[in-house]
C-alpha cells in the first residue's frame, strides 16, 4: 500500500499530487486558506505550521514526506468552487455569491451547471 500511495507523484507538489496523498478535502481547504499563495511546505509540519492548521497533522506529514522543503502556489478556483457550492446550497443568489466569492456571475453559473450534471450523471451509472 505504501508505494501505491506515491507511485506517479510528480516531482513537485500539485493539485493531483496532494490530492492523491491527502485527498480532495484537503486540497480544497488549502485552496480555500491560502489560495493563490505560495505555501511552505516544512519537512516535519508540527501541530502549529499553517499546512497543519489548514488541512490537519496526519495529512500534512503525508504532504511533507514527499514535498517537505519544497513550496506549493495554491490555486484559487477549488477553494472558489467549493465557497460556491456551500452558497448555493444556503440560498444565495448567483449574484450575491459573485461578490463573496469576488469572481464573475457567469463562473458562479457554470461551477452550479458542473454539480448538476455531476449529480444527474450518478443517476445513470
Amino acid at each position: 500500500m505504501y508505494d501505491e500511495l506515491y507511485e506517479g507523484l510528480s516531482d513537485s507538489p500539485t493539485v493531483d499530487s496532494i490530492m492523491k496523498l491527502a485527498g480532495e478535502d484537503a486540497v480544497t481547504k488549502l485552496s480555500i486558506d491560502f489560495g493563490g499563495k505560495r505555501l511552505y511546505i516544512p519537512h516535519k509540519p508540527t501541530e502549529n505550521t499553517p499546512l497543519t492548521v489548514s488541512v490537519g497533522l496526519v495529512a500534512a506529514r503525508l504532504i511533507a514526506d514527499v514535498y517537505g522543503g519544497m513550496d506549493f502556489t495554491v490555486p484559487v478556483n477549488i477553494g472558489k468552487d467549493a465557497e460556491i457550492k456551500i452558497l448555493t446550497a444556503q440560498g444565495y443568489s448567483a449574484s450575491e455569491i459573485a461578490r463573496k466569492v469576488r469572481c464573475s456571475a457567469s463562473h458562479v453559473y457554470r461551477v452550479r451547471s458542473k454539480e448538476v450534471e455531476d449529480r444527474q450523471l450518478k443517476l445513470f451509472s
